[in-house]
């Protein structure tokens, strides 16, 4: 038997995901993630329906957590106001400049 535990609703008042939790006939905890619709004249209907077993619920709720902390955290500075963008030479400099410390050497 189907029990719902939670609403999401969703961008608008045509969608949302409802939380439903089942148990099987051994009582192992089946987590249900349906999106809904709504349509005039029939009301909300599903549009997908993701069943999540325990594992995967303790799975999902491990990334959901780590999501949670980084949308806590500031967002970082893009890369072009990190400083100076130091260019690598070309390679036929590289081998003059390696060219030049051999004969130094020699």
């Amino acid at each position: 038997m189907e029990s719902v535990i939670g609403v999401v609703e969703g961008k608008d008042e045509t969608e949302k995901i409802e939380i439903l939790m089942e148990r099987d006939e051994d009582q192992e905890a089946r987590l249900h993630l349906r999106s809904l619709s709504w349509g005039e004249g029939i009301g909300w209907y599903p549009q997908k329906t993701i069943i999540l077993n325990c594992d995967e619920i303790g799975k999902l709720q491990t990334i959901l957590n780590q999501v949670k902390a980084i949308s806590k955290t500031k967002p970082r500075r893009s890369l072009r106001s990190r400083g100076k963008i130091v260019p690598f030479p070309r390679r036929h400099q590289t081998l003059q400049t390696v060219e030049r410390r051999e004969l130094k050497e020699a």
